[in-house]
């Protein structure tokens, strides 16, 4: 009698392998979050990603990307370019500034101010209850006035801190709705609200660019053409310190990546 074919499933750590995954695509650190031994992670996370049965879960879960290869590299040269500045907009703003004010020329605003209500009063036909409410306003400014003219009077060089005339200045907004975009884009690791507003983490860009390099085949040991980097032993790539790049080495490093053919976006 034949033996039935033995049908593959999933263990509960190979599923929750998956899911954190799909989180932020490192594939040994989602190794280590779903229980894995740190000494085996990285293996045991390439074996589980090359199995079929976990390439087929994978792409049931929400914002897994079913990409080709041109499509991952360009992926991972976004995450690589990514700069936070890139989402913020320039605005114009009203802002109104405290200044300081002689008290001489708050009273001459003040008296200005009185009499114009008392002119106005005169011209409108008030109703008897709007009479009684600009007298009442009218009696708190003399008192005002009144307090500013004798503490002139014992301080000639007397002063107040006021808001001064309202002006218009460019301030910088985060794009959110961009931000959202680009994260369920894969392009951005994660956006959290926190007690003073959004907190954004982007991919590092040596992780990206070392990525780029195993996909587009880079010979082991090749001096990277943007910077020299330290070379990892044992590893047929490349380390480049993220500090040490700019968004130009990031392009040419792109650039030559992507082999004869590829034009510069800059």
């Amino acid at each position: 009698m034949a033996k039935s074919k033995r049908i593959p499933i999933l263990t509960d750590k190979q599923r929750q392998f998956c899911k954190e995954y799909v989180k932020d695509w490192n594939a040994t650190q989602a190794a280590i979050r779903a229980g894995y031994s740190p000494r085996s992670a990285r293996q045991l996370a390439g074996i589980n990603l090359a199995l079929p049965i976990v390439k087929d879960y994978l792409a049931t879960l929400p914002g897994y990307p079913v990409m080709q290869g041109g499509d991952v590299v360009k992926l991972l040269g976004d995450m690589a370019r990514s700069c936070l500045n890139d989402y913020f907009v320039i605005k114009q703003a009203e802002h109104t500034p405290r200044i300081s004010k002689p008290l001489q020329q708050l009273i001459d605003e003040l008296q200005a101010e009185i009499d114009l209500e008392t002119e106005y009063a005169a011209l409108a036909s008030l109703s008897a209850t709007e009479q009684k409410a600009h007298e009442t306003r009218q009696l708190e400014r003399r008192r005002e006035l009144l307090h500013y003219e004798l503490e002139l009077k014992r301080n000639p060089d007397a002063q107040r801190i006021v808001n001064g005339p309202t002006v218009f200045i460019e301030q910088a907004e985060l794009d959110l709705v961009k931000l959202v975009r680009d994260r369920e884009a894969g392009k951005i690791k994660t956006i959290a609200y926190g007690k003073y507003g959004p907190r954004v983490e982007m991919y590092a860009a040596d992780v990206a660019l070392r990525d780029v390099a195993r996909l587009t085949g880079k010979p082991a040991g090749q001096a990277d053409p943007a910077t020299q980097g330290e070379k990892l032993p044992g590893t047929p790539i490349t380390f480049i310190p993220a500090e040490s790049l700019t968004p130009q080495q990031i392009e040419k490093y792109l650039n030559n990546a992507a082999g004869p053919g590829h034009e510069s976006i800059s």
